[in-house]
């Protein structure tokens, strides 16, 4: 488990109407898997933990975006969790440099999600 504050992840969590979809990049699909926001809560509260620990029940989620805060990730290792990290790291740069990007159709995510990663 790993929580972090990245600069371009976290402006998409305080954003008012994050975007949705990151699957700009092959890795988000494949070693993110898929990643929820939650509604901001007081850091380091039990509302906050039990939203993440919710978020985390649905199937497919590796990371979650804390409202106004930053991101949580889970992975098998730490060299994992900060591979996942920066895979969403430069996604979200990407999609904040762009509004116009195009995105990995869904039956290729879906490919890429049902892939072995680590």
């Amino acid at each position: 488990i790993l929580h972090y504050q990245s600069r371009a992840a976290t402006v998409l969590a305080c954003m008012e109407n994050p975007p949705e979809n990151l699957d700009v990049i092959p890795e988000i699909p494949a070693y993110v898997k898929a990643f929820r926001y939650v509604t901001y809560a007081t850091p380091g509260s039990d509302l906050l933990a039990r939203a993440v620990a919710d978020a985390f029940r649905y199937p497919l989620v590796n990371l979650v975006q804390m409202q106004n805060h930053g991101q949580v990730v889970v992975a098998r290792s730490p060299e994992a969790a900060v591979q996942k990290a920066m895979f969403f790291e430069l996604a979200a740069w990407m999609v904040l440099q762009s509004a116009d990007l195009r995105r990995i159709s869904e039956p290729e995510a879906a490919i890429l999600r049902a892939m072995k990663s680590v």
